[in-house]
């Protein structure tokens, strides 16, 4: 109702959940692909702090990190460059964020279709076939 978008996130370990976050966008968005990279960056700086977490207790090769997106046009701008264009400069900052970290290799972006989403559990109302096959996706290596 008030034009805010929502984010899921889910950061696992192995087939370890480790973190899961579900909230209100704080800004209202003008497109999915911004809240998309809205989505994004927030999730790249959760990842990046458990990364530097595993680290400090001895666990060297926690980079680069693998950052699912189901969002073409949001990848698109992370890869590519296009959040330089005129009608996305008001995410500029968010997006220079991201594509640091990809440039940077200590994130991995993704492509992972729609259906096989795992953060969509905590975004939208799923019918119960679909949230079975989510969760099942979430404990098993496929």
């Amino acid at each position: 109702m008030d034009g805010k978008g929502q984010l899921g996130m889910i950061i696992m370990l192995g087939l370890a959940v480790i973190f899961c976050r579900s909230c209100k966008l704080k800004a209202v968005t003008l497109s999915s692909t911004e809240s998309e990279v809205y989505g994004l960056s927030d999730s790249v700086g959760y990842a990046l702090w458990f990364a530097r977490l595993l680290s400090d207790f001895g666990y060297s090769d926690a980079c680069p990190i693998e950052t699912w997106q189901d969002n073409q046009s949001a990848m698109h701008m992370q890869t590519n460059g296009g959040g330089r264009f005129s009608r996305s400069k008001h995410i500029f900052i968010r997006d220079c964020f991201v594509k640091e970290h990809i440039e940077n290799g200590d994130i991995v972006l993704k492509y992972v279709p729609t259906e096989d989403m795992l953060a969509d559990m905590l975004t939208k109302p799923l019918d119960k076939a679909a949230f079975t096959r989510l969760v099942k996706r979430m404990f098993t290596d496929a």
